[in-house]
């Protein structure tokens, strides 16, 4: 009976190991079988979504592509130059036709047709940013009425530039000062492309605009006046750097390019440091805005800063000041709180001391008076 029980339990114990070895074959096998399968899947997704495999469930209801959205080509006109004539080398006579030349170039990779035309603008709330409109519009500083562009379409292949030729007709009645148009480029058509299938697909309308700034002199006296308007600095700073803005309206007959230089000077009126100003361009009664900083870090006090701007054919020159502060307040807050600390243990200790001496003298003052008492008293005993 023991002999069987024992030989029971060695047959139990096999075949109990051999189960779990199988299991464990098994289960390795199926990850093995998995992995490979999830590694082949996602090298077909990677390689080509529109062959990956899709759910059942989703069979029923396919996903439409926007074939044009994944093969038009990237569209891109670069202007040369972005201005001409902003430094006064187009000047012109009432009654004079001259030709000038402007360059765009297709930046894309694809062949690009171009159209050419010219456009007044307006300039934006910032004073600096050239907003083409539609149309002519009558203004006193209009140029595109004056400008032909001969051949204002251009086939351009990928990476080339073309020269555009402008005719500058100047009416006789022509007054003197500026005249400002934008010479426009605008791709009509993009290129062909070649649809998956291999089919050939038409060529899709874009809107990238790019332009050339001409700037015009009619010769003549002109008008010349501007001036400082709304400066902006921080009436109180903590520290440095103090940002510094202001504004240089133009009322001249023609754009201005003023050179401004900013002296700062302390309390005292002493000059500390000066700031020169970037110069650009301001059109015809309109306002732009300058911004540059005083970069010191550590101040202390009141400061003016002292606004010079040079302006115009003969070099006039308007002035502007502005007072403000920077004041460490934090910092001289923390120090006074360590002064005050600082004085109150001072006194602690101080007043200690004065009590340790008031009771050192009222014992010395006891003992004075204890000897005394006993000298009278030896006296009283002679």
């Amino acid at each position: 009976m023991t002999m069987t029980t024992a030989h029971i339990t060695t047959q139990l114990r096999r075949t109990l190991l051999t189960l779990i070895f199988s299991g464990l074959i098994g289960c390795g096998f199926s990850f093995q079988a998995s992995q490979v399968q999830a590694q082949e899947t996602s090298e077909v997704s990677e390689t080509d979504p529109l062959t990956a495999p899709t759910p059942v469930s989703q069979q029923a209801s396919p996903t439409v592509v926007n074939i044009d959205e994944i093969t038009r080509g990237e569209v891109g006109l670069t202007a040369i130059p972005p201005r001409l004539g902003d430094d006064g080398s187009l000047e012109v006579q009432p009654g004079q036709l001259i030709q000038v030349e402007v360059r765009v170039r297709n930046t894309s990779n694809q062949v690009q047709t171009i159209q050419t035309v010219a456009e007044d603008f307006i300039i934006g709330e910032n004073g600096r940013t050239p907003i083409p409109i539609e149309g002519q519009r009558d203004s006193r500083w209009s140029l595109a009425s004056w400008l032909e562009i001969p051949n204002n379409t251009t086939v351009l292949p990928p990476g080339v530039s073309q020269s555009v030729p402008v005719l500058i007709r100047v009416p006789d009645t022509a007054l003197p000062g500026g005249r400002y148009a934008m010479i426009m480029h605008q791709p009509i058509t993009g290129g062909d492309f070649t649809l998956p299938n291999g089919e050939t697909g038409g060529q899709a309308a874009v809107n990238q605009r790019v332009g050339t700034l001409v700037y015009v002199r009619v010769a003549g006296a002109v008008k010349e006046e501007a001036h400082i308007r709304n400066i902006s600095i921080p009436s109180f700073s903590e520290f440095g750097p103090v940002p510094i803005a202001f504004e240089i309206e133009n009322l001249s007959d023609i754009h201005i390019r003023p050179s401004s230089q900013i002296r700062i000077t302390n309390m005292f009126g002493q000059e500390i440091d000066e700031i020169q100003v970037e110069s650009q361009n301001v059109f015809p009664y309109t306002l732009r805005e300058f911004r540059t900083e005083w970069d010191r870090v550590w101040g202390f006090g009141r400061y003016t800063a002292h606004f010079m701007t040079v302006y115009g054919s003969q070099g006039e020159t308007i002035t502007a000041s502005f007072h403000f502060w920077v004041v460490p307040y934090k910092l001289l807050l923390t120090i006074v709180v360590l002064l005050l600390a600082l004085l109150g243990i001072i006194i602690s200790v101080r007043r200690h001391l004065q009590h340790r001496n008031d009771a050192t003298t009222q014992h010395v003052a006891l003992l004075e008076d204890r000897i005394r008492q006993l000298e009278n008293e030896l006296q009283e005993h002679e």
